[in-house]
């Protein structure tokens, strides 16, 4: 068991779906992505199992060879890095966001936004919206060897911030956030304001759940008050 040190300092977001509107359609860029590894013809690998994208890349990553799977990594993210620009120009903003990141900023916390976006396509979506001031840290999939929920591209974001993983939150709304969370000892806090429901983000056990972003500066200020015991492997709060 280890102590859960609740001096929030920093907030991390994820984008899509948390920030603004999660409705980049995966489907075309899978079909692309299927027909670049199809050409590679590797052994043992299918290529046509019902993955999301993101498991592909992990389910190719245990297969082969690290400079193999760096190279096909990058034509992958190349193929996703069209779709992300043009969806960059179309995407909305969700209710509340802008009055949420000032109020913490009028906190004095610090934010990071935490994405498996390109950077390219992150950074058209918060100029557009104007929150890139209210944003200290932008962390994309361009900064880490591989996105969440592997806990390399959260503890990029902390580094920069300059805090420890006991003085964060990090809020999503899909299970990828909650595991990226816990497998970087950070606090999690889920919202079903993307494509996945309450009841299938609890199933993985997230430290907090809200209804929506407007809720956050309260929780904060909540889990402020409050202090807990975290199983370091399960994540599960005593």
């Amino acid at each position: 068991m280890i102590l859960v040190n609740l001096n929030i300092k920093a907030v991390l977001f994820d984008l899509d779906g948390t920030l603004t509107q999660y409705n980049l359609d995966y489907q075309f860029a899978r079909v692309e992505i299927v027909e670049e590894i199809n050409n590679l013809h590797l052994d043992g690998i299918d290529p046509n199992l019902d993955l999301t994208i993101n498991a592909m890349l992990y389910h190719l990553e245990e297969k082969m060879t690290r400079t193999d799977f760096t190279v096909l990594k990058h034509q992958i993210y190349g193929i996703l890095k069209k779709y992300e620009l043009e969806f960059a120009k179309k995407v909305k903003i969700l209710p509340n966001v802008q009055t949420t990141l000032k109020n913490l900023k009028d906190k004095g916390l610090k934010t990071a936004i935490v994405t498996n976006n390109c950077l390219l396509a992150a950074k058209e979506t918060i100029t557009r919206f104007h929150i890139d001031n209210l944003i200290n840290v932008l962390v994309t999939r361009d900064d880490a060897f591989m996105g969440k929920p592997d806990s390399a591209i959260v503890e990029k974001a902390l580094a920069r911030l300059g805090i420890n993983s006991g003085d964060a939150v990090f809020i999503g709304d899909s299970v990828v956030d909650i595991i990226a969370a816990r497998n970087s000892n950070v606090v999690s806090v889920a919202i079903p304001s993307g494509p996945t429901s309450s009841s299938d983000l609890l199933e993985y056990t997230p430290d907090y759940l809200i209804n929506s972003i407007s809720e956050l500066s309260l929780l904060i200020d909540t889990i402020g008050t409050n202090s807990y015991q975290k199983d370091k492997k399960t994540g599960e709060q005593r």
